[in-house]
């Protein structure tokens, strides 16, 4: 394995501090390959909220893991997805074998985990970009090795996890709460003018036309931008509305 103090403080190629593994997949046919005890991974398994995987939707036998000539990676490898789709990231909680939608990287001692799963993950798009293909886009093994990151000293890696876990847990508290809110908006909905889905619902039900007085455009009109002056009387249409607001230089 690469020294840590061999690359620090500069920009390097992932080949220079990982060693990079690939999978594929075992004949889906024979019933012997499938339901052992070896953890399978495949790309539709990672989602934005992925962190630490720690079990697989589909696991090998001996003889499944053999047929397809697999390698295992270990715990804390790093999950990158280079097909279907490329730049998906997490973490392997627990050793594991994938299939051909992956290129993971064995992190070396010149760089931390989870510095790298971040990075990788902040560069998405980046990653999306250099996939290469004519029916779908893929990152092949040569490309993964050549891609460059920063690579700050060991110790500053460690800062930079801490802070942006610290954001993370502030994140997750700003949705609780307001997935909160919502929950309490609904239900005080529901309080005052009563639950439309609920076929025991004993409030009066009227039709909107009986409260209201619906006027519509002309049917078949149409107005273009040449049509439109700058006094007369406002007029809108469905794109002018965004949100629960009309966008005032458009009514």
């Amino acid at each position: 394995m690469t020294s840590k103090h061999q690359f620090v403080g500069q920009k390097v190629k992932l080949s220079d501090i990982c060693s990079i593994v690939s999978g594929a997949t075992p004949k889906t046919t024979v019933k012997d390959y499938w339901g052992g005890d070896i953890k399978w991974i495949t790309p539709s398994e990672l989602n934005d909220d992925s962190h630490v995987i720690y079990n697989t939707a589909k696991h090998l036998t001996e003889a499944g893991f053999a047929s397809a000539r697999l390698r295992m990676f270990p715990e804390g490898t790093v999950l990158l997805t280079t097909r279907a789709p490329i730049g998906k990231v997490a973490i392997a909680g627990e050793p594991m074998c994938c299939n051909q939608g992956f290129k993971n990287l064995v992190c070396s001692d010149a760089v931390n985990n989870e510095y790298l799963y971040r990075y990788l993950k902040n560069r998405s798009s980046e990653l999306q970009a250099l996939g290469r293909g004519a029916t779908f886009k893929e990152l092949s093994k040569k490309e993964v090795a050549a891609y460059e990151i920063n690579l700050p000293p060991l110790k500053r890696q460690l800062e930079a996890v801490e802070k942006l876990a610290l954001v993370d847990k502030q994140v997750v508290i700003a949705k609780t709460q307001l997935d909160k809110l919502d929950s309490l908006v609904k239900s005080r909905f529901v309080e005052m003018f009563g639950d439309p889905c609920d076929a025991n619902e004993n409030r009066p039900k009227v039709t909107v036309s009986s409260v209201c007085e619906l006027r519509i455009g002309p049917f078949g009109s149409s107005l273009h931008k040449d049509d439109y002056i700058s006094g007369g009387h406002p007029l809108i249409n469905p794109s002018h509305i965004i949100g629960n607001s009309i966008i005032p230089d458009m009514a």
